[in-house]
């Protein structure tokens, strides 16, 4: 701690006040890190525009997950028919 405190220009003892242990200012700096680098990431990501085949009430009711088509059920085929003859 002591060294962090040099570095920082403060007194060990104004640290001690707002983080109890080296382990919580560890978490502390990390944490920011964290949310810095995910602040970044997210302005650097353009926007995806929402897909064309999903209906707009749809896409308001769930805007995190597009709706997956739904798979087509295989029709039982019918059997063929005799042909008439002239």
């Amino acid at each position: 701690m002591p060294a962090v405190a040099r570095r920082t220009g403060v007194g060990v003892g104004s640290i001690y006040r707002y983080f109890p242990s080296k382990e919580a200012l560890a978490n502390a700096a990390f944490q920011h890190t964290k949310r810095d680098l995910l602040d970044r990431r997210a302005q650097s990501v353009p926007a995806l525009p929402p897909p064309r085949h999903v209906p707009d009430h749809r896409r308001r009711r769930c805007p995190h997950r597009p709706p997956q088509p739904r798979p087509r059920t295989p029709q039982p085929r019918r059997p063929a028919r005799p042909r008439k003859r002239r």
